[in-house]
């Protein structure tokens, strides 16, 4: 910049830069590169990122680390018999396999928390909407049925279920779009609240539907319905969305006969104690038995 006849900074365009002085020629060039920098993607990504950790909480670390390690020997005790019986591969090749599952996601959770989640928004977000919705479309059509139920995908080497990633991004979703100033009008939350129960419906029905997994369409419609709860949407709203969520859960599970059974099972567990209650019947044997310490 320079100032003008009457005191006050004026722009200096860059094809000014040539009648200056050579110093002042170098000084605004420099700051030109400077601002180019600034406004690029890459240091857009960089200030995006605090590796620091400076307010981590480290009990929280030290008690998620624990409950990892604790998992994965409790998975490999109890798939140790399964694995010597098949004989497809060694004890130590299938923990060390489970490690590194977990060193996948530590890396990935370090990540998130780095992450300045302050720079999302819900527009950035809806846009990946339609990717999320089309892999959850593709088990149906590509994918292997397994018991009745269209819920894996395998992508080369990678054999996971896109219901899980609905259920997170529904959620994240749902936390951008009710993060609404308290001077919103009625009628502005109003219409963010119906682009949310679109998109949990939209979801709700690919995950129970083509899918055939009304768990986890369950528990993302629940963590959804958590989030409307913690924000300063009026809870009046919920009232029929609510009524038809319970009344198409309870057809869908008088629906299909095996969720009957289920749920049956659940209430009378000695029912078909060697079929299919057998788990749960087990489960409060060793309870009795062992009490809540265990006998070894």
């Amino acid at each position: 910049q320079r100032r003008s006849e009457v005191g006050r900074p004026i722009a200096i365009n860059h094809l000014e830069t040539d009648s200056l002085p050579d110093d002042r020629a170098i000084l605004w060039k420099n700051r030109r590169k400077e601002l180019v920098t600034e406004n690029s993607l890459l240091n857009k990504v960089k200030q995006s990122f605090d590796f620091s950790m400076e307010d981590m909480d480290k009990t929280l670390v030290f008690l998620l680390v624990f409950l990892v390690i604790f998992g994965v020997v409790m998975v490999t005790s109890t798939a140790s018999y399964g694995i010597i019986r098949r004989g497809q591969e060694s004890i130590i090749g299938y923990v060390l396999r489970q490690i590194s599952f977990a060193l996948i996601g530590f890396i990935t959770m370090f990540f998130m928390a780095a992450f300045d989640y302050h720079r999302l928004n819900w527009k950035l977000i809806f846009g990946f909407g339609p990717v999320v919705l089309l892999l959850n479309i593709l088990p149906r059509l590509l994918g292997d049925q397994i018991n009745g139920a269209y819920r894996w995908l395998q992508i080369g080497p990678i054999n996971f279920q896109p219901s899980e990633l609905a259920k997170y991004y529904v959620v994240i979703l749902a936390a951008c779009l009710l993060a609404m100033p308290l001077k919103f009008t009625k009628r502005a939350k109003f219409k963010r609240y119906l682009l949310l129960l679109g998109a949990v419906i939209l979801f709700g029905f690919i995950i129970v539907v083509p899918q055939s997994n009304l768990s986890t369409g369950a528990i993302m419609i629940m963590a959804s319905f958590v989030v409307i709860v913690v924000s300063n949407i009026p809870l009046l709203w919920n009232v029929v969305p609510i009524s038809m969520g319970i009344a198409a859960g309870v057809l869908m599970v008088l629906k299909t006969g095996y969720r009957l059974e289920r749920v049956m099972g659940f209430l009378n567990p000695f029912s078909d104690p060697t079929g299919n209650t057998l788990q749960v019947v087990q489960s409060l044997y060793a309870l009795s038995m062992g009490g809540l310490l265990g006998r070894g």
